[in-house]
């Protein structure tokens, strides 16, 4: 992880939140989906600005729809990463974007506001709740792309 992240309230939980969201990064950027939705409680759900989804099944054909955006050789980069952690819950709030692995920026592609909710299962930490958004002009209804 090459981000400097901030934890809040339970540190041990929080470490393993960090760790969790470290391989989850690994596994979204080898693009296996049933890896992907293996990181996730069954009955997740998932926001962003065009869509809302509910459930493991609903989450995976999300994925399936839009894997043909995706490519080899991305890298998930993430800024002002805060995690909140109690002993079974935690909020993860964040700028992120997904990219090409060798540093070179894409310049059509933003950073995004990013928020994750996770409980501990008898499986380890597990996604219930993932949001992900861009700001919005609400006189043009235009997004507002943020860039760092």
């Amino acid at each position: 992880m090459s981000y400097p992240v901030k934890i809040h309230g339970e540190q041990q939980a929080g470490l393993e939140i960090q760790e969790f969201l470290s391989a989850w990064d690994n596994v979204v950027c080898q693009l296996d989906i049933q890896k992907i939705v293996g990181y996730c409680v069954a009955d997740v759900c998932f926001f962003d600005t065009s869509s809302q989804t509910s459930g493991i099944l609903a989450y995976q054909a999300l994925w399936q729809r839009y894997s043909s955006v995706f490519q080899a050789n991305v890298r998930v980069y993430r800024r002002d990463v805060l995690i909140h952690a109690t002993e079974s819950m935690g909020f993860i709030s964040c700028y992120s974007k997904v990219d090409r692995d060798d540093g070179v920026e894409t310049p059509k592609i933003p950073w995004c506001r990013s928020t994750l909710a996770v409980r501990k299962t008898a499986q380890g930490w597990k996604i219930q709740h993932q949001h992900i958004s861009l700001p919005v002009d609400f006189a043009t209804q235009q997004a507002i792309p943020l860039y760092f």
